[in-house]
């Protein structure tokens, strides 16, 4: 488990990502339950010596857990290392639709 301390100011900042579809599912999620953040980052890929470098932005999921104090969720991908913090939106995508499915079906339930 990761786990690190972000100030409000952080964590206000990660309430929303420039992505229109995922900026949605987020504050959809949020509805249900608001302590989950998502931090966005970008950065430059080299793609070789004459080959322009490209940005590309990964997601980073926090569960605010204490008033400070956030869980970095950790997704499994096919790599040589087990730490996998910041992710592509794919990811993000599918974790939140499962979580917004899971709720439904949870509620409908009750």
């Amino acid at each position: 488990m990761m786990v690190s301390y972000y100030n409000d100011s952080e964590l206000e900042k990660a309430k929303i990502v420039t992505d229109k579809e995922l900026n949605e599912l987020l504050q959809e999620v949020r509805e249900k339950d608001d302590r989950y953040y998502l931090q966005e980052r970008k950065f430059t890929v080299k793609n070789g010596w004459f080959k322009k470098p490209t940005e590309k932005i990964g997601y980073t999921l926090l569960f605010n857990t204490y008033s400070c104090e956030c869980q970095i969720i950790n997704f499994c991908q096919d790599h040589e290392w087990s730490i996998n913090g910041t992710v592509s939106k794919s990811y993000i995508y599918t974790l939140f639709c499962g979580f917004l499915n899971g709720y439904k079906c949870a509620v409908g339930k009750v």
